[in-house]
């Protein structure tokens, strides 16, 4: 009779335990989303310059995408799961280091004097919308802003389909930086702003996993 009340226990406490956790929310980063910013290693772009006819070159050294877990640290706070996404690139032409999604914000990238700026979102209706970065001070230092969606695009005799045009302004390089972001490609075009040059680089070979 004892082993049976312990059998009894045991299923109660297993169906209560599985009923939490299915009760848990569940926060992902949209499969959209992801068909714009994830790529998986060995991931690479090759651009060249419209001036001076150099190339440069991009390459995913590291992806990770994983489901993490929120506990309550306080009664004010909640528990739940979440979707982090971490992309690590090689040094490029414009000192890209880092990307860092968490499900629910923007895409953001870490320049290599540790300037980090808002790039790119399409969470919680965010396409569109103007996004604000500031420092750990409060200062504003960026923002990143959606100018155009072409349904087709032709760069170089090469048509590529759904490109969005994202606007970053760097308050503290007084500099304005335009994307040309397709999706399942990445960016096919970056043109580089400031107070002197204006300085053009289009994508001329890719190879993406995803």
């Amino acid at each position: 009779m004892r082993h049976n009340k312990t059998l009894i226990i045991l299923l109660i406490l297993l169906f209560y335990g599985c009923k939490q956790e299915k009760n848990i929310p569940y926060y992902q980063i949209g499969n959209e989303t992801k068909a714009w910013v994830y790529y998986e290693t060995g991931s690479f772009w090759i651009y060249q310059d419209t001036i001076l006819y150099q190339t440069d070159s991009i390459a995913v050294d590291s992806s990770l995408l994983e489901k993490k877990y929120h506990g309550q640290i306080s009664s004010h706070d909640a528990t739940y799961y979440y979707d982090s996404l971490k992309m690590t690139y090689n040094e490029n032409y414009y000192s890209l280091n880092t990307d860092h999604m968490i499900s629910g914000s923007s895409l953001t990238r870490q320049y290599a004097d540790g300037s980090v700026y808002p790039f790119f979102s399409l969470e919680n209706n965010e396409l569109g919308k103007e996004v604000y970065f500031n420092n750990g001070d409060g200062v504003r230092i960026g923002s990143t802003t959606f100018l155009n969606h072409y349904v087709e695009y032709t760069l170089l005799g090469y048509k590529f389909q759904n490109v969005f045009e994202v606007r970053v302004l760097d308050f503290i390089h007084q500099r304005a930086i335009y994307y040309l972001i397709a999706i399942n490609v990445g960016i096919i075009k970056q043109r580089v702003e400031d107070q002197i040059n204006t300085q053009t680089w289009n994508l001329i070979r890719w190879h993406v996993t995803q």
